[in-house]
């Protein structure tokens, strides 16, 4: 439940929840899923992301009758993993976010001890002018690496070659 709250809030794509992974699809789905020459292929998305209509029919699973799972809880860790950075650059953004706020933290910083200089005096001499640098400089690097996180989002985006819309329906008017 935790992964499916987080995905829904990372991607454009919205997963249900409880959906299992066994389908059945119309012919013109699976040419849509078919299509898709991704190689890490993570199905919950690419079902949710090709956009045809979905029934969903509740089902209680029964006990499995013989063997066991071959998903470990790594195998699905990596899964989710898998799943988030196929369908969302979010992450990526968060270190521009991250990088602008401690360059912010920075001058906030600045300013309180430029404050207390005038108003105390210096405790420790060259501490604070350390500190303000590392966190300012620290703030500049986060905000050039969301930068060009952005820019390699964006490549990986048009790398997976997802079309830019699939017809549900084709109308030929001309018969």
């Amino acid at each position: 439940k935790c992964f499916y709250n987080l995905i829904n809030k990372l991607s454009n794509v919205k997963l249900k929840s409880d959906a299992s992974d066994f389908r059945t699809f119309r012919r013109s789905v699976a040419e849509s899923i078919l299509k898709l020459g991704e190689y890490h292929r993570f199905s919950k998305g690419i079902f949710a992301w090709v956009g045809y209509e979905t029934k969903f029919i509740p089902y209680v699973a029964c006990e499995r009758n013989a063997g066991t799972t071959k998903w470990s809880f790594r195998k699905l860790f990596n899964y989710a993993v898998d799943g988030i950075i196929g369908y969302s650059t979010k992450p990526l953004r968060m270190a521009t976010f991250m990088g602008v706020l401690t360059s912010f933290a920075a001058f906030v910083y600045l300013l309180v001890v430029f404050i207390q200089r005038l108003a105390y005096g210096i405790d420790v001499p060259g501490y604070a002018s350390t500190i303000i640098l590392i966190l300012f400089l620290g703030g500049v690097q986060l905000l050039c690496i969301g930068i060009i996180g952005e820019y390699v989002g964006r490549i990986f985006e048009q790398s997976k070659q997802r079309p830019i819309y699939i017809a549900k329906e084709v109308l030929d008017y001309h018969k």
